[in-house]
């Protein structure tokens, strides 16, 4: 997805938003499941988990938002937003 819109920057096309909205619904999943398994007590010290994992899914969702910003308005800078915000996904992801 980086080198994606690192590509657009030279040819000015619009981004794929398949993969970023993938990530968005993973990220959604994700924090329903936690929240499942907290509520039926299957997790038990999940709070801090879900509390990250719902940040995670907002930042991935302000990402893919942009990423549609970006194809409707065409402008370089957001592409710039776009691959810093990915990048900061990516180091959350890890943490």
């Amino acid at each position: 997805m980086i080198q994606d819109s690192r590509i657009k920057k030279l040819g000015g096309n619009a981004l794929d938003i398949r993969a970023y909205h993938l990530q968005y619904e993973h990220k959604k999943c994700m924090v329903l499941m936690l929240s499942y398994m907290i509520d039926h007590g299957y997790l038990i010290s999940g709070e801090g988990c879900l509390t990250s994992y719902k940040k995670l899914a907002s930042d991935v969702l302000i990402l893919r938002n942009f990423v549609v910003k970006y194809n409707l308005t065409k402008k370089l800078n957001l592409l710039d937003t776009v691959e810093q915000r990915l990048m900061d996904v990516l180091k959350m992801r890890h943490n």
